[in-house]
């Protein structure tokens, strides 16, 4: 994928830190984009273009900085970007190597003042070899109809709204699992489309075992039912950490765009603004529904592109909205704050409320029994649910 001539050439000029992106029609926001890191120090973009049909490629091959491959691999087939991303990790050493979609601009404390190399070498200083980012959705000051981005323009001005409330936590421990500890924010205007911020900082692990059951079944599940099992099965929020920046040749890698092995965060977290609510959101995630080419097969675009025909025009505006100031108010909100005091709190391994009240349901049998059995339940109606819907001829027989 990256050629052993751009290898060298990132060796040979000793480059700090690269920006590495995988791209799918996204002209509108390149610009922005590019323009954003290169103003904190950013010299070389690698980038993978996957099928783009909008020009996108072609504006690529006329930035200098840019070193641009074309792939025609399916998205998923490439976990999501990170088998590309990866193969730059492994043939680089002692490169920072930042991460971020073409509608992500990442900020962090001391920026635009402060140049993204000055971070990754504080963390380089203390022996870190990541730096963890919290996604915050922006949105425009009215409806997301109006919010076009005209070439080049300012991306916080377009949609210069984000929301207040959010939470980090340690995502819940089931009780059979190994302790474990992983950040997660609960938050932002994607949450509320589906849920509640309320309702979400009060889940447990129970909550997140029964939707994780959505996995054992999307694969098995045709395309003419998969929007159907997505509207149906429990929502599950979005994923809001992040890890933004890696150092290459250091043991880390990524297994999904959020998250990988072998990482030892820096203290001090970043935010990534992400600016998917802008005026062509509605296409977008039409589009990309009907693809399926994103983790669990688009399950998250379905339920935005049912939010877009549900409300219509969307003003995401509530009480709790504020306007961006700058890297300093992330920083008093907590949104860019120390997560290392969350990494060093004790896990809590008893079985919670809810870990009580499934005991209690399956006549106090263990928790590892308990899970089992509903499992199976969940197999067995999914099961006779193919079977009505096939002696109906509405679902294709498995053995044809």
């Amino acid at each position: 994928m990256f050629s052993e001539e751009f290898i060298q050439d990132v060796e040979r000029r000793k480059l700090d830190v690269i920006v590495y992106t995988a791209v799918r029609n996204e002209l509108s926001r390149l610009p922005a984009f590019l323009d954003h890191y290169r103003e904190m120090g950013i010299k070389l973009f690698a980038v993978v273009d996957n099928g783009s049909e909008d020009g996108t490629f072609e504006y690529l091959q006329t930035q200098d900085d840019v070193f641009v491959v074309q792939s025609n691999e399916r998205f998923t087939a490439a976990n999501l970007g990170m088998q590309w991303l990866n193969e730059l990790h492994q043939k680089l050493a002692g490169v920072w190597i930042l991460y971020a979609d073409a509608d992500e601009l990442l900020v962090y404390r001391g920026w635009p003042q402060k140049k993204i190399a000055e971070l990754c070498a504080n963390a380089a200083n203390q022996h870190c070899n990541a730096i963890f980012g919290t996604m915050v959705d922006m949105y425009p000051d009215g409806p997301l109809e109006l919010a076009s981005a005209p070439h080049k323009m300012n991306l916080f001005k377009v949609a210069p709204c984000f929301d207040k409330d959010y939470r980090f936590r340690l995502t819940p421990v089931k009780p059979w699992q190994q302790p474990f500890k992983f950040i997660e924010i609960i938050g932002g205007p994607r949450l509320r489309l589906i849920s509640s911020f309320e309702r979400e900082v009060s889940t447990g692990w129970f909550t997140y075992l029964v939707r994780g059951q959505i996995d054992r079944i999307l694969p098995v599940t045709p395309d003419r039912f998969l929007p159907w099992l997505v509207r149906t099965w429990p929502k599950q929020p979005p994923a809001l950490a992040k890890t933004p920046l890696m150092l290459s040749g250091s043991g880390a890698s990524y297994t999904s765009n959020h998250w990988g092995p072998g990482s030892n965060l820096y203290r001090e977290s970043t935010v990534i603004c992400h600016f998917k609510f802008l005026a062509d959101f509605a296409e977008r995630v039409r589009r990309e529904a009907s693809r399926g080419e994103h983790y669990r097969r688009g399950a998250e675009y379905i339920i935005l592109a049912d939010a877009v025909s549900r409300f219509g025009q969307i003003d995401l505006r509530y009480e709790g909205t504020l306007k961006f100031e700058g890297a300093e108010q992330f920083v008093n909100l907590g949104l860019i704050r120390d997560i290392r005091s969350f990494l060093d709190e004790p896990l809590k391994t008893q079985s919670s409320s809810e870990a009580q009240k499934l005991a209690f349901r399956f006549d106090e049998k263990p928790e590892r029994e308990a899970r089992n059995e509903l499992l199976s339940i969940g197999r067995a109606v999914m099961k006779k649910g193919l079977k009505i819907l096939r002696d109906k001829k509405m679902a294709p027989d498995p053995a044809e």
